[in-house]
């Protein structure tokens, strides 16, 4: 059975910010500074970073309301490298966002999604 993300990925990305991210390597992954930017213009706080990770498990992936996390996107936390990008990690179910102290738990939202990210 496919990940349910990735059945879903083009019609997920109209209104949430979706990425793919290996549970091997920690669900690794970046945050573009411009497209985080475009979500938030047309949104505000109102979508999810949708995370997936193995495409051979259904509930392999994080969804994660953008206002539970806003906070630890900041310009301090930007990746200093050639392109404007946050860099994320979840490890043991807490995300975190390279060059910030902070770090956030979601565990409870693995696996699972608000009935409204469908829609």
């Amino acid at each position: 059975m496919n990940n349910r993300v990735l059945g879903a990925r083009d019609r997920l990305a109209r209104h949430h910010y979706v990425r793919k991210a290996s549970p091997e390597t920690n669900y690794w992954a970046d945050f573009s500074h411009q497209k985080l930017a475009d979500y938030v213009a047309r949104y505000g706080h109102g979508f999810c970073l949708i995370l997936w990770g193995l495409e051979s498990d259904p509930d392999d992936f994080y969804c994660i309301p953008f206002a539970a996390v806003h906070h630890l996107f900041t310009e301090a936390s930007l990746d200093g490298g050639s392109r404007a990008r946050w860099i994320v990690d979840i490890k043991d179910g807490n995300l975190n966002v390279r060059n910030c102290i902070e770090v956030v738990s979601v565990h409870d939202y693995y696996g699972k999604w608000p009935d409204e990210v469908l829609k």
